[in-house]
């Protein structure tokens, strides 16, 4: 609770939330790739006790303790006093947990997932009550985080195999996926295509995080947590038959291993070992059809770069062999150059920015017409001399970089005005004074003044950092003016 930092995957769901508590709609108004029923939950808590980081906070805090407390229950059914005290606090002081204190979905879907787990092991329910309580906590997990279907499927193994509670496996099941489905309906008819494609699709399909692909991925999540884990297994099997909780945790712990696995080792394991195995054999022309993490991603690009490279000689040769003189044969390269160069080889990029010019403006082409005959738009743009000096300056610094790092051969390219655009900033620059600016401190343009440019083009400069978040303060910051103009009747209908 002290400490001063959020985390910035909490900050994204956290202002997700206060959007709706603002009356904006998640998919259509902000892009949220998850089912809304926690942002819907908490952006109405916070209409009522308003938005703020310190209350987010208590109520992430709060699902925390009752996670803990759950754990605790929980471990109490499999290794006694001392056992659960100890889960309950490594729960509670975990890195996961201290990293996304503020807002984390996780946290929530937690609780729900201890007691569906609780529910389970508890023998005196009934296969009615064991239904509803799976299906109420389950659906509501789900909703919350989709892959709390991976703890579902095990606590139906749970509840079917292994416990022959068929009946209330079934039921669970089949009411569980029918309140999903409805729930997906729902808010399909409420916000359309863009819900399905941003939930699901997207959601499913994006690519994954480079230490994704690292086979130590659940070490570098949960630190100390997985070695104790598996110590305690073996001091509890040790020392005392498995009861059902045991049993229950294990089978849990055991699916998402294997999903992990699976999903972020496995795979792209058995991929790059396909592809060493064709390059040891001297296959150039590969075609990789996994390419969910940027590494390997990276790597195909870079063979097909030589396949196409191939392709193009052999193409120019081909030229040649009809008479025709005119085609020109790329640059001479080989698959042991190739093949020696490509893990021997490391580019320094460096960013620096540009400093804004007078003379650099848009205007209309005096001569130039587009495809109506209008006056086409012109572009004048000049790198400041100081932009060019800064590059000189930190192509030097990476050289010598490479220099000391022992690098056998180094080169950069010449230093010239650039010839392309990564941000597009400017164009409308803020001022006071109309005949040199667009708009004014709020946004406002000076000859229109219904009309408010929320966007990069009021930036005349990107300055070192990438310009994404000051376009996002500015614009909350233009959306406060606009509501204080509108209540002082200064912003006609």
């Amino acid at each position: 609770m002290v400490y001063p930092f959020v985390w910035v995957e909490d900050d994204f769901y956290l202002e997700s939330s206060y959007l709706v508590s603002a009356g904006l709609r998640p998919y259509l108004d902000f892009i949220h790739p998850h089912m809304p029923v926690l942002e819907l939950i908490v952006g109405n808590l916070f209409r009522i006790v308003g938005a703020s980081h310190r209350s987010a906070e208590l109520l992430n805090e709060a699902a925390v303790y009752a996670a803990s407390v759950m754990t605790y229950t929980l471990a109490m059914r499999i290794g006694g006093r001392a056992t659960a005290t100890i889960a309950a606090l490594l729960y509670a002081c975990s890195s996961l947990v201290f990293r996304y204190h503020v807002y984390e979905r996780e946290t929530f879907a937690a609780v729900l997932i201890l007691a569906a787990s609780l529910s389970a092991t508890n023998d005196s329910r009934s296969a009615g009550d064991q239904t509803i309580r799976q299906t109420a906590f389950f659906t509501l997990a789900c909703a919350i985080k989709l892959t709390s279907v991976v703890p579902f499927a095990a606590v139906l193994i749970y509840l079917g195999p292994l416990r022959r509670q068929w009946r209330a496996t079934i039921a669970s099941a089949v009411l569980t996926g029918v309140a999903l489905a409805l729930l997906t309906a729902i808010f399909y008819w409420r916000y359309g295509s863009e819900f399905f494609f941003q939930t699901f699709l997207f959601h499913f399909l994006k690519g994954n995080n480079r230490a994704a692909v690292l086979p130590l991925y659940p070490l570098e999540l949960m630190d100390v947590i997985v070695p104790l884990f598996l110590l305690g297994i073996f001091r509890i099997v040790s020392e005392r038959p498995a009861t059902s909780a045991f049993r229950l945790v294990a089978l849990i712990v055991g699916i998402i291993a294997y999903v992990i696995s699976s999903r972020y080792v496995a795979k792209p394991l058995v991929e790059l070992m396909g592809v060493a195995s064709q390059l040891s054999k001297g296959v150039v022309d590969l075609e990789f059809t996994y390419a969910g993490t940027d590494e390997l991603g990276s790597l195909a690009q870079s063979f097909r770069e030589v396949i196409d490279y191939n392709r193009a000689v052999a193409a120019a040769c081909e030229s040649l062999g009809r008479g025709d003189l005119t085609v020109t044969i790329p640059a001479r390269s080989d698959k042991d150059t190739i093949a020696h160069n490509f893990t021997r080889t490391v580019e320094i990029f460096s960013h620096g920015t540009s400093l804004p010019k007078e003379e650099n403006s848009f205007s209309l082409d005096p001569d130039l017409k587009d495809a109506w005959g209008l006056p086409a738009l012109r572009m004048t743009f000049r790198d400041h001399p100081n932009d060019l000096k800064m590059m000189e300056w930190m192509q030097a610094r990476a050289l010598e970089i490479l220099e000391v790092a022992g690098a056998k051969s180094k080169w950069g390219p010449p230093v010239q005005e650039q010839q392309f655009a990564v941000h597009l900033l400017g164009t409308c620059r803020m001022g006071n004074d109309p005949k040199t600016s667009v708009i004014n401190a709020d946004h406002r343009t000076h000859d229109v003044k219904n009309l408010f440019l929320c966007d990069g083009s009021s930036l005349v400069t990107s300055g070192r950092g990438q310009p994404t978040m000051t376009i996002q303060a500015l614009a909350y910051r233009a959306a406060d003016r606009i509501t204080a103009l509108a209540k002082r009747g200064e912003i006609s209908a």
